[in-house]
């Protein structure tokens, strides 16, 4: 059984980092990227659910007894970054249908999408200068611009289809 990814429908980013390369990581970097990896499950019944991602379309609470299906498939929950989510005002179920949002139907946008592959190439990524744009965007405000210019568009692309 094969692991998979999912982008967040938001900023467009991972919404985890390989393991392997965690661990090898240098621990300004780690700090940086950490909050790609906590996510929340936007759910049908309005109760969000806080976790990081399993590689199987899941996300998981902390020591995996509990998990949300974020997978487009089911359609129990979307699943993004915790943060992506609280800068667009921590919108409910219904704003991520209505915006057609739904994790699974999302791949990478620029500049993450470059990256992109069978597995996600991390030591390219974080040597390039695109790496500012996986910053944690409550300390970042040049990447916390970005991620709400994103909002914007998305909102203005789904008042353009009404």
């Amino acid at each position: 059984m094969g692991a998979f990814d999912i982008a967040c429908p938001i900023c467009g980013g991972p919404t985890t980092i390989d393991p392997n390369f965690l661990s090898a990581m240098e621990d300004p970097i780690k700090k940086l990227l950490e909050w790609l990896e906590r996510l929340v499950a936007i759910r049908k019944n309005h109760v969000p659910f806080f976790g990081t991602y399993d590689l199987y379309g899941r996300v998981e609470n902390k020591d995996g007894s509990v998990g949300i299906d974020i997978y487009n498939v089911s359609g129990e929950a979307v699943g993004l970054h915790e943060k992506c989510w609280e800068l667009a005002g921590k919108p409910d179920w219904h704003w991520f249908v209505k915006h057609r949002l739904f994790s699974g139907d999302h791949m990478y946008l620029p500049p993450f999408d470059k990256y992109s592959g069978q597995f996600y190439n991390w030591m390219v990524f974080v040597s390039s200068d695109d790496i500012s744009t996986a910053f944690d965007p409550s300390t970042d405000e040049t990447n916390s611009n970005r991620i709400l210019k994103r909002i914007a568009e998305i909102q203005l692309y789904k008042r353009s289809c009404d």
